[in-house]
């Protein structure tokens, strides 16, 4: 898993581009600087991949522990790593927490709806089915596929 994250973190970091591309144009160099400055944007690869490990393996968990159970015990924390928060100041573990629920409802159906469609098809599939049948399946298999990416993408697209 290590190694994984290692090479996700090495691909994003070789994309064109970083967080500060997104800021507003009238912003000025010398913001823009202090701004990458304090994201450790210009330190070397492999202190922002330890400093990423740390908020992962340390900062977060902590910040959980510390949301479930109430205990604030900032003594546990070596470094002075701040916490992961979203634009509103809230922290991210506290975003994902709140989500995971409804993230579990929505993966749970997809599972349930594919095993529900992909055991008559399999045994329809295995045995002397007409290719009219088969090619229709091919199809809906392709809708299921390819449709919610497709939404995703004009979704994506549209600026409200």
């Amino acid at each position: 898993m290590l190694a994984i994250s290692f090479v996700i973190f090495a691909i994003l970091d070789l994309a064109p581009g970083d967080p500060t591309g997104n800021l507003p144009l009238t912003i000025a160099p010398e913001v823009r600087q202090k701004i990458r400055e304090s994201l450790g944007l210009d330190d070397p690869f492999l202190v922002r991949y330890a400093r990423w490990m740390q908020q992962f393996f340390i900062t977060e968990p902590l910040n959980l522990i510390e949301q479930t159970t109430g205990i604030r015990n900032r003594q546990l924390r070596r470094s002075p790593a701040p916490d992961l928060v979203d634009e509103r100041g809230k922290p991210v573990v506290e975003l994902i927490a709140e989500r995971t629920p409804q993230t579990l409802k929505v993966v749970g159906l997809a599972y349930l709806l594919s095993v529900i469609f992909a055991i008559p098809l399999g045994v329809v599939e295995a045995g002397e089915a007409e290719f009219s049948i088969r090619s229709s399946e091919y199809g809906v298999f392709s809708v299921g596929l390819l449709g919610p990416h497709i939404l995703y993408g004009a979704a994506g697209n549209c600026h409200l």
